[in-house]
């Protein structure tokens, strides 16, 4: 066994999710103790990292945030910024091209947030014509949606993670009225959503809604521009990414005291346009524009985009979540007609999408949005009606409910197992929510209910398994599901 000996910096993953590390070689303890990944990159290696800021560009950056936007120094920005990315990689052996194929093939279905052939044409133009907020945008693609062609990259996310963030910043001050700005930071809070904390991708969702409220996005179009407007699109798309981003945070932050950073979905005008017009032409694809209903249930089966179907879905979870998060709620307000007429909505929301004919990657996104939501309510009845002076019924009918969740994903991995629907570059951020969802209903049931759920937790480890080499922060999630099973 390598002898064991301390280094300077924190191993990748630790620094990554700011943990205390002992800095140990070749493992550290924290790593050790969860079975997990460990490496450490070597900070005065320049070599080790591939075309990351050298002192100049960290000079230009300091310059950059002092000048203002009509001094010269915002050309040599965009030059500098766009020199910046084509070095990365180059010495990365990537091709810019292949790099947002690739985006568009796994990230961009799940978050599309900018027209398809508008970035593609952005891109062949990015050389003769640099833009500093373009070449931010690449950069946090890469960040997001690293090639599995190269797992030695994964190594160096945590300092690109790091320059990005940077940069985010740096067009905040420079670029702020710019709708790529806004994108590259949704795509940073994507990356801190699966990989670093739920707090550090609500830092990240802030600056973008307060970008969005300096762009004026999510108010009513004046009626002056055309119905296929690409960029009437895309400014509503990045706004519903927002508000997407900002409810799956929300939820998953557990605090009742946050407050979500956009407070009415109405205020959206309507959903995401059609796809097929907007750059897809995949058959499953339906037409018409809708509206997110105002009353649970109204309208939501309505004919919408595939993106809109996963709106209408967050729009569901947002529904329970001004149930079970209220800070003075009465027990009472979750079992009433009201609240019965939700649950059951939720569950024939499950049930028509597994029976939809479209891609089983769709289904599966909005299924996981839709559990996530039957999962909330349950689990608050069961902490509100835990008493034995309580109803038993309550707490026997959210425990089957619970269980029900637990045996559908359970079903949907075990497919998954067979035919690999939801490949690990196309899995969305959703996900990491998801799985620390279920880990909390695996621990509930075995804890407090007695259930005998043995194969779907079998099931749920395994897909926890794989799906940590997308989002990092499953991998913790399924260390801590095992210790907690350990000692009950």
């Amino acid at each position: 066994m390598p002898e064991s000996k301390e280094v300077p910096n924190a191993c990748s993953p630790c620094s990554a999710r700011k943990r205390r590390c002992d800095r140990v070689m070749p493992i550290c303890g924290w790593c050790a103790r969860r079975n997990d990944p460990c490496y450490y990159v070597d900070h005065n290696n320049k070599q080790d990292l591939p075309g990351f800021p050298e002192k100049g560009f960290r000079l230009l950056f300091q310059q950059g945030r002092a000048a203002g936007p009509d001094s010269g120094c915002s050309k040599d920005l965009d030059s500098s910024l766009t020199a910046h990315l084509l070095d990365t990689l180059h010495q990365l052996t990537l091709d810019l091209g292949d790099m947002t194929e690739c985006f568009l093939l796994f990230v961009q279905p799940w978050m599309p947030i900018i027209h398809p052939a508008t970035l593609r044409q952005k891109v062949l133009t990015l050389r003769g014509a640099p833009s500093a907020e373009l070449a931010c945008f690449l950069l946090h693609i890469l960040l997001v949606n690293p090639p599995s062609s190269l797992p030695s990259l994964r190594a160096f996310l945590p300092v690109l993670y790091e320059d990005c963030k940077s940069l985010f910043y740096l067009l905040q001050a420079r670029r702020r009225d710019r709708l790529l700005t806004i994108q590259s930071g949704l795509l940073l809070a994507v990356y801190e959503q699966g990989h670093c904390s739920s707090s550090d991708a609500y830092i990240s969702l802030a600056s973008c809604a307060s970008l969005a409220h300096v762009m004026r996005l999510g108010q009513p179009f004046d009626g002056t521009a055309s119905a296929n407007d690409e960029s009437r699109e895309d400014r509503r798309r990045v706004w519903w990414a927002l508000y997407f981003l900002d409810r799956l945070n929300y939820y998953s932050d557990k605090k009742t005291a946050r407050i979500p950073l956009l407070r009415n979905a109405q205020m959206g005008d309507c959903l995401p346009g059609n796809d097929e017009l907007w750059g897809y032409s995949d058959g499953w694809t339906r037409s018409a524009p809708s509206t997110v209903p105002s009353i649970p249930g109204k309208g939501l089966m309505a004919i919408i985009s595939a993106f809109g179907e996963l709106i209408q879905a967050i729009n569901t979870m947002e529904c329970v979540l001004q149930l079970t998060r209220e800070l003075s709620i009465r027990p009472e307000t979750l079992v009433d007609q009201k609240s019965w007429k939700l649950d059951l909505l939720i569950q024939q929301k499950i049930h028509n999408s597994l029976t939809y004919s479209k891609p089983l990657h769709h289904q599966y996104m909005v299924v996981a949005l839709d559990l996530m939501a039957l999962i909330e309510l349950h689990e608050k009845r069961l902490v509100c009606f835990s008493r034995q002076s309580d109803p038993s019924s309550i707490r026997e009918s959210s425990a089957a409910a619970l269980e029900m969740a637990l045996n559908i994903f359970g079903e949907l991995m075990k497919v998954d197992d067979n035919s690999k629907i939801l490949e690990i570059d196309r899995m969305p951020v959703t996900a990491a929510v998801l799985f620390e969802k279920m880990a909390s209903v695996v621990i509930l049931l075995e804890s407090q209910h007695s259930r005998n759920i043995e194969d779907a937790v079998q099931a749920l480890t395994r897909a926890m398994e794989r799906a940590s080499k997308r989002w990092g922060v499953i991998g913790e999630t399924a260390s801590h599901i095992r210790a907690a099973r350990v000692s009950l």
